[in-house]
């Protein structure tokens, strides 16, 4: 009972791997795992004949499978190769499903306008002037008629081709994200949290020293990364942010707004729109394109929230704290209990977000792609590192051998 959510994934991956099987079945197996626990659990299962995994994690993915299965409205479409080559193949599908909506619109509107001059023509037919002889009027009634009959008949076979064309839905696309950042008035300073020697402990009472006496500087507008094991204070750091401890300096105009996993959550009574709204200083039609760009869309929006599952949940509390009144956002480990689609709807989001963040997650992926800069956890030290993330991945080699020797 007294253990984090790592210490218990890696309890239940130790009961599973001591079963004899032929075939190994995981359901994201990397959730609350610290890079270390990661590494060991590649480890493991790169010693495994056959494996089923169900994961979000793309760094796993992509270093562990041969083969991709895809589950998606309702269909199974399988992929050989990693992660990589099936992204590749994803994106080709989703060009040719463009190229051919595309050409079927291209083609339809080419039709309507056939449709339409015959159409024009058929009714620009002129009658008989009351001039001509009677003769004369037969003959250019059997002629005009003779020519809206052919425009008719062009018409109907044109209308025929459209009833055939293919009906294509248009591609979905990304809205452009389009929050304010003025309505949460930025803090101006270029830190917005500061300390020359910030010391925290881990919560309860007699707690260890996590930090102890180390400068931190959290710049602003940037996206800061906390990177460690599991336990040694990125939380309690983000929680010690949000109270605004006392080893530390902070403008007045700095709001927080922090997301953990074991708040309350939406109000389950309420819309997936009516939570958004709740507490947004944004306009309506931002918080619209938040949802739909955290995949609440179209109707999903009138959902009641007490009917989400545990990703939407996640999605709509993070979209809550994204158009609240907060400038800068703590996040601790905001993608567990995402599935693949909503990470990466979670990183575009964050990619195009003007504000500050402070983020603690164990996903590769995510940090590198989002990541200004990272602060790594050393013992009761931290330790920044500014740059591409290839500078982490040569930091954290360093740290290791450095501990082991």
């Amino acid at each position: 009972g007294d253990m984090s959510g790592g210490e218990w994934t890696r309890l239940r991956l130790a009961r599973a791997f001591a079963r004899e099987g032929d075939l190994i079945l995981a359901d994201e197996p990397t959730n609350h795992l610290d890079l270390d626990g990661r590494a060991v659990f590649r480890r493991r299962m790169e010693e495994a004949e056959s494996f089923l995994v169900a994961s979000h994690d793309r760094n796993l993915l992509e270093s562990l499978c041969n083969r991709i299965v895809e589950l998606r409205d309702g269909r199974l479409r399988d992929f050989p190769g990693g992660f990589a080559e099936y992204r590749v193949q994803a994106e080709r599908e989703r060009q040719r499903e463009w190229d051919e909506y595309e050409r079927v619109a291209a083609e339809k509107r080419h039709l309507e306008a056939a449709l339409a001059d015959r159409r024009a023509r058929a009714k620009a037919i002129r009658k008989a002037p009351s001039r001509m002889g009677n003769s004369e009027a037969r003959l250019h009634r059997r002629e005009a008629t003779e020519r809206q009959e052919k425009l008719h008949n062009a018409g109907n076979a044109i209308q025929s081709r459209l009833s055939r064309l293919p009906q294509k839905e248009r591609p979905r696309e990304d809205p452009s994200l389009r929050i304010d950042m003025a309505r949460t008035r930025p803090p101006p300073g270029r830190f917005v949290a500061w300390s020359d020697a910030l010391t925290l402990e881990a919560p309860g009472p007699g707690g260890r020293i996590l930090l102890d006496r180390v400068p931190l500087a959290l710049e602003n507008r940037k996206k800061t990364i906390l990177v460690g094991p599991n336990g040694c204070g990125k939380t309690t750091l983000l929680q010690a942010l949000a109270d605004r401890h006392p080893d530390l300096s902070i403008p007045p105009s700095v709001r927080f707004g922090l997301y953990r996993q074991d708040l309350g959550g939406p109000d389950p009574g309420r819309t997936v729109l009516e939570n958004a709204l709740a507490d947004s200083v944004q306009s309506p039609a931002a918080v619209r394109t938040l949802l739909a760009r955290l995949l609440f869309r179209g109707d999903d929006v009138f959902k009641p929230a007490g009917v989400l599952s545990g990703g939407e949940r996640v999605r709509l509390s993070l979209a809550r704290l994204l158009v609240s009144g907060a400038n800068v956002l703590l996040l601790d480990e905001p993608t567990n209990h995402l599935d693949l689609p909503g990470l990466e709807a979670l990183q575009a989001v964050l990619l195009e977000y003007g504000g500050t963040v402070v983020m603690a997650t164990h996903d590769i992926a995510l940090a590198e792609a989002v990541a200004d800069r990272f602060l790594v956890f050393d013992g009761q030290r931290l330790v920044p590192v500014d740059g591409p993330a290839e500078h982490l991945e040569t930091l954290l080699t360093s740290l290791k051998r450095t501990t082991q020797a």
